[in-house]
């Protein structure tokens, strides 16, 4: 969550590709699934989404957008020796 929207992190399988989006569409929060790779489909209303382009592809939800959020993609060790002071959290989810 970040200021009480909820949000999916998505990174490519190659690795070079980052989002952060908020997982709200049209004031409904969606929850996404996949079989590990791009597209993934959100459980609601089985619509098809390419997270790259950050829109549905099929399904109800068909040329919906996915709205991103602002981000710094950073490895750990930089970040952390630049910013000593940062705390890392990790919650599990259900």
């Amino acid at each position: 969550m970040i200021n009480d929207q909820p949000i999916l992190v998505f990174l490519n399988q190659q690795g070079d590709t980052v989002r952060v989006l908020s997982r709200r569409v049209n004031g409904q929060v969606l929850t996404f699934t996949s079989q590990g790779q791009d597209p993934v489909t959100d459980r609601e209303t089985q619509s098809v989404w390419d997270l790259q382009k950050m829109i549905a592809l099929d399904g109800e939800l068909k040329g919906s957008r996915l709205t991103p959020f602002p981000f710094t993609y950073s490895r750990w060790a930089a970040w952390q020796h630049y910013r000593p002071d940062t705390l890392l959290a990790e919650q599990i989810s259900n």
